[in-house]
């Protein structure tokens, strides 16, 4: 695959992973109302509304983890020699997989389910390593690239000083000392590393751990009614009765 197919592969993946997020939006927008609401529901007693509060940086946390996780894929798209193929692993395993650990992060403090808090954090573990991956094969890409660049100019100089220094032999040495202009050129299934990819993997390494830190919060929080009081819709007590 070549570089313009590949950053017309990001474009359009990025198109509709950002078409998918709209309904996201709505859902913080809920989220504030029921804040809102919890302010009349609780009184004025700021500390009955902290698990709420609690509960609701943890969803933006864990959404926006999501959507940086989802970045991450798409700029990690480098369909370089080997790692093509992990690269389309990745794709077609990690975004739903990162979509599932959104879920059951935001249902198991919903329902305040302990065995969907094992599968969160087990599912957890797993980003690390990936952002790792990602980390070391950016450093790869990067230096590959550099070096191959730096192979052509070289030859290029090399080149260019034998046809200077040949303006004093004969012309039939002259032609054949044109011959070395062969260069290495950069592969054309590499594609260089966007400054993005470092902010995204930082930033999403830090909103995974402090979605770690406010999901050990809100199991702190389980059985203070915040189940009953708030989360109560008809959804909610489906799963809840199963």
């Amino acid at each position: 695959m070549s570089s313009s197919s590949t950053l017309q592969t990001r474009l359009i993946i990025t198109i509709i992973f950002n078409i998918c997020f709209v309904p996201l939006a709505i859902l913080v927008i809920q989220d504030y109302r029921r804040d809102e609401f919890s302010k009349r529901l609780f009184g004025a007693f700021p500390a009955e509304r902290r698990p709420l509060k609690i509960y609701n940086i943890f969803d933006c946390l864990i959404r926006i983890n999501t959507m940086l996780s989802i970045s991450i894929f798409i700029l990690n798209l480098y369909n370089f020699n080997s790692f093509e193929w992990l690269d389309r692993i990745f794709l077609a395993i990690g975004i739903p997989l990162t979509f599932l650990w959104l879920a059951i992060g935001s249902a198991m403090v919903r329902l305040e389910n302990h065995i969907l808090v094992g599968i969160f954090y087990l599912i957890s573990l797993f980003q690390p390593g990936f952002l790792c991956y990602c980390i070391y094969n950016a450093v790869i890409n990067t230096s590959t690239y550099v070096t191959s660049a730096t192979i052509i100019t070289t030859t290029f100089t090399v080149s260019t000083a034998m046809t200077t220094n040949s303006s004093v032999i004969p012309s039939t040495l002259f032609t054949s000392s044109m011959l070395p202009m062969n260069t290495t050129a950069i592969p054309t299934n590499l594609v260089s590393v966007p400054d993005a990819l470092y902010v995204c993997i930082g930033t999403n390494f830090l909103s995974h751990i402090l979605s770690l830190i406010f999901a050990f919060l809100c199991i702190h929080n389980f059985g203070k009614g915040l189940k009953e009081r708030v989360f109560n819709n008809r959804i909610d007590k489906w799963f809840q009765r199963h």
